[in-house]
């Protein structure tokens, strides 16, 4: 074996081994298994999350496929659609943690601790959850301080 083909095969290892890292941080974060060919929701919203940080890392969509059982299609659905599904508060919210927690090298248990974190908070914003998707959709950026004000003298008539 020459030099330049036992450094595609390092390559290749590096790649399954962090591959590997990222899948245990999604899985955590998810509380799925990216592998499994399930169609909820929640698993392509997992499959998507780590296929766009993988691949942001430098892994090919053809390799992304084979890795998660997928053929490499799906992987460019996913790299599509990843914008439209972002805007969503709690999907940005475990985009963000997996990533930083990827590229910061940060331990599985801090992301246990993180992900109750991000639930408590979830839990008990739950029922007005509904009216910040409104307000986030309807407010342009820069007027965040009119909503503000509008919500303040509201809430005091109240």
């Amino acid at each position: 074996m020459n030099t330049e083909s036992q450094q595609k095969y390092l390559d290749k290892i590096n790649l399954y081994l962090e591959m590997n890292e990222l899948k245990g941080i999604v899985d955590t974060i998810f509380n799925v298994d990216i592998t499994n060919t399930v169609r909820k929701k929640e698993y392509v919203d997992a499959r998507m999350v780590f296929s766009k940080i993988i691949h942001d890392r430098g892994a090919t969509v053809v390799s992304i496929g084979q890795y998660l059982g997928k053929n490499h299609s799906s992987i460019l659905n996913y790299m599509a659609n990843f914008d439209n599904y972002f805007s969503e508060q709690s999907l940005k919210k475990k985009y963000v943690v997996c990533r930083e927690a990827f590229f910061q090298k940060r331990p599985v248990d801090k992301l246990y601790a993180e992900k109750d974190k991000m639930s408590a908070i979830e839990n008990k914003y739950k029922r007005f959850k509904h009216i910040l998707d409104i307000m986030n959709e309807r407010t342009p950026y820069g007027k965040e301080d009119v909503l503000e004000k509008k919500i303040i003298s509201f809430l005091n008539g109240i």
